[in-house]
């Protein structure tokens, strides 16, 4: 892809093997990027590579996401620096409060919030000059609904994390993006019923070109909350 902001750059993508990350990797191949696949189930990490044409180097695996993990540290600092950052994991329950478990609770709020900041103290050392970050939040935080108090929680605690990353990280060449999405075509909904239908969810090839597509913007230009909404 001529005159892409990511060519020739290293792209790193935690929650690589769900749906949204493993088509930000094929659409950072497409702008001539080299996606470094980071998540915590090693062997669809290593399918993913193989897919994606990429030796054992660019992937690893891991369940502890903390910025004292010198296993990971050590593989960031081989392929740094890095330009763009996607944060692409996430959970989700869907249960009334008093059906969810403290044990549902803690896993929810690690994987959708905590692991934000884990995420970003990892990378930063190992940053290009100008980095993106992006993070993918929910439609679902503007409007309360039943079921969803655990995954909407989460999700505006992101939104919030974001938002004031930006400020910090702006003035030394930075930018956050946000991406509050409704219903994805991922396997999440497979299992689900009552939702809308597939056809009407956001594609995520549609999505990854997107993501990677602003990423063109002039260096002021960004917005830390852009809303993606299904039909």
């Amino acid at each position: 892809m001529e005159n892409s902001h990511l060519a020739h750059s290293n792209v790193l993508i935690y929650g690589a093997t769900g749906g949204i990350g493993r088509a930000i990797a094929k659409e950072a191949i497409a702008h001539e990027a080299t996606p470094l696949l980071l998540g915590r189930d090693s062997a669809k990490l290593k399918d993913l590579a193989q897919e994606l044409g990429l030796s054992d180097k660019f992937w690893c695996a891991t369940h502890e996401l903390t910025e004292g993990n010198t296993r990971i540290n050590s593989w960031l600092e081989q392929h740094a620096p890095i330009t763009l950052a996607v944060h692409a994991a996430g959970r989700g329950v869907m249960k009334p409060l008093t059906k969810i478990t403290p044990k549902e609770w803690e896993e929810v709020i690690e994987v959708n919030l905590s692991s934000a900041y884990h995420f970003f103290n990892l990378l930063w050392p190992h940053k290009n000059e100008k980095l993106d970050m992006v993070f993918f939040g929910s439609a679902s935080t503007h409007q309360a609904w039943a079921k969803n108090c655990l995954y909407g929680a989460s999700k505006a605690g992101l939104a919030y994390f974001c938002k004031a990353l930006q400020k910090e990280i702006q003035p030394k060449g930075g930018r956050v993006w946000l991406y509050e999405l409704g219903a994805v075509d991922t396997p999440y909904f497979d299992n689900i019923s009552n939702h809308i239908p597939k056809e009407k969810m956001i594609c995520p090839k549609e999505l990854a070109k997107w993501v990677l597509s602003n990423l063109n913007l002039s260096p002021g230009l960004f917005s830390p909350n852009l809303s993606l909404l299904s039909d």
